[in-house]
């Protein structure tokens, strides 16, 4: 078992986590405090803890895992009795054989593994998980709720089940879904069946089913939820439901959509306890994390980030607001919805039905003495436009916009009918993202490539890449999380004049290239290589085309 004989200032430095210059700001802050190191790092927004953990995790040789996407087993969890999992704050993950996998804040207490041995009669793999996640781990699985459950492959109707109601239902399939980190629950009536399915790392899994009978007392207590009428069938509905599962805040937003077999419904979970998110943890790095951090820092101008829907362009905007939030900036945002609520900053919610449209706000927000705007998203030549005359008399604007490259924002915005000459003005960098699964690293194997990807990715046909495989601890999809693909464009003097004149797309991205410019593909290129993804994926979501 290897020990970890760095300290963790010096670990993350040297893994580039952080800078020495950091790293001594941080030292200086600890002095006259008993907080540890990485608490003051936390504090200071330079890392989360789920990255120092990851830090640690990888110098000790062993692997990091986050409890709200563990995928616990019920066998594993009566392998181990409850006192000994609360005395060394230790959760049975999974069994393999003659291996129980567990997850512990100290994996490196040999004492504890020992016990942990002595009390299953299974040889020990340990992670390195978040110990107060652990506790609550630790609560919930070994609860009677969990102990005692049904099968959720299959879920019968209430004649089948006896006391099961809509109402312990919703409630199950939520837990289930924050536990099991979903982005989306999807709720669709068929001829026969209720199909539940999660939305994790951007695909769907089915999770379970229930009778047909109870598809509209499902629907209805959802709807109670979110203050809908539940009486109307006929016509898609919106709402929105803010609440606590697990221990965690859950803002939900809830659509309905009438089909042939009975309306379905698909909630979108916006955990809040993830809003402080840092540009490092959305996989910014090196060269294109510099060239943001001063897009971002500029006094003015406009800066779009761009793809399709879900690809984390909101995560990436408030990640981007948060690095220069601060009580000197008057950061105003409009946007439709507000999905998350942060500190200092003004945010505002659009709200056509009462004339409250981007083009309008846009209009009062520049009366409120704004330093910065974010708009979140440009529909419409009016949006556009008023942006524009924002960025040009000083204010530093940021939106979405939905295209298939950075490049090919320029040509977007043309066609909505902006002057070339006043894009060319404002325009300071444009970002273009896609959100690509990342290897779980605790099944991932090795492979060594074939001709074509020996080409693509500019290697030797005998060099090795790494394949999904499939565990517990991933669900048996041989991925775990997601991390950003992306192609950052810079508006130079160059850029500019090209824009200006009208030059075609393909003219624009091979001046960007020349610049330096690397596309999502080829960057996904370079995530293979270094073990973070695969080629089925970065295949799957990157895109030769403009």
């Amino acid at each position: 078992m290897v020990r970890v004989r760095k300290r963790l200032g010096d670990i993350l430095v040297d893994e580039g986590v952080i800078s020495p210059k950091q790293l001594s700001e941080a030292l200086e802050k600890q002095r006259g405090s008993s907080k540890k190191l990485g608490d003051i790092l936390v504090e200071m927004k330079l890392i989360s803890g789920e990255e120092i953990l990851k830090v640690l995790g990888e110098q000790m040789g062993i692997p990091y895992i986050s409890m709200s996407r563990a995928a616990v087993e019920k066998e594993a969890i009566l392998s181990l009795k409850r006192e000994v999992a609360e005395r060394f704050n230790v959760v049975p993950i999974s069994k393999n054989g003659g291996v129980l996998h567990v997850a512990m804040d100290d994996p490196l207490d040999i004492f504890a593994i020992d016990a942990i041995e002595e009390a299953s009669g299974f040889e020990v793999s340990q992670a390195i998980a978040n110990g107060d996640e652990v506790r609550n781990a630790i609560e919930k699985y070994y609860s009677p709720v969990f102990l005692k459950g049904e099968d959720d492959s299959r879920e019968g109707s209430k004649e089948e089940h006896g006391d099961i109601s809509a109402v312990d239902v919703v409630d199950k399939v939520l837990k289930k879904a924050v536990m099991e980190g979903a982005s989306d629950v999807h709720i669709e009536a068929e001829a026969t069946i209720v199909r539940i399915r999660f939305r994790i790392d951007g695909i769907l899994h089915q999770m379970m089913t229930y009778s047909k009978g109870m598809h509209s007392a499902i629907i209805s207590r959802i709807k109670v939820m979110a203050k809908l009428d539940i009486t109307e069938k006929r016509i898609p509905q919106d709402g929105r439901v803010e609440t606590e599962l697990s221990g965690r805040s859950i803002d939900m937003r809830i659509s309905t959509l009438p089909t042939v077999f009975g309306e379905k419904v698909v909630i979108r979970l916006l955990d809040k306890d993830n809003v402080r998110v840092s540009l490092e943890s959305l996989g910014f790095q090196g060269e294109n994390l510099a060239n943001l951090e001063n897009l971002i820092s500029r006094p003015n101008g406009i800066f779009f980030v761009t793809g399709p829907t879900g690809s984390g362009k909101t995560s990436t905007l408030y990640a981007a607001i948060n690095e220069i939030n601060s009580l000197e900036k008057n950061i105003i945002t409009l946007e439709d919805p507000v999905e998350y609520q942060l500190e200092i900053i003004n945010q505002v919610q659009i709200n056509p039905g009462a004339g409250l449209t981007f083009a309008s706000g846009l209009r009062s927000v520049l009366r409120q003495d704004p330093d910065v705007i974010m708009i979140g998203e440009i529909r419409d030549l009016e949006t556009a436009e008023i942006a524009i005359e924002s960025a040009m008399t000083g204010h530093l604007v940021f939106s979405t916009l939905h295209t298939n490259s950075a490049v090919g924002t320029i040509s977007r915005l043309i066609d909505m009918g902006v002057q070339p000459f006043l894009l060319s003005a404002t325009l300071a960098g444009v970002l273009g993202q896609r959100l690509i699964r990342r290897l779980c690293p605790h099944c991932k194997r090795e492979r060594q490539v074939t001709e074509a990807e020996a080409q693509a990715l500019g290697v030797d046909l005998g060099s090795t890449i790494y394949e999904a495989n499939g565990c517990s601890l991933c669900r048996d999809t041989g991925y775990q999380g997601r991390t950003a693909l992306i192609e950052l464009l810079m508006v130079d003097k160059d850029m500019r004049s090209l824009i200006s004149r009208g030059s075609s797309t393909e003219t624009l991205k091979g001046e960007a290239e020349s610049k330096g410019m690397k596309t999502m593909k080829q960057q996904g290129y370079e995530k293979v290589l270094e073990g973070v993804t695969t080629m089925e994926e970065v295949l799957r979501v990157a895109q030769d085309d403009i």
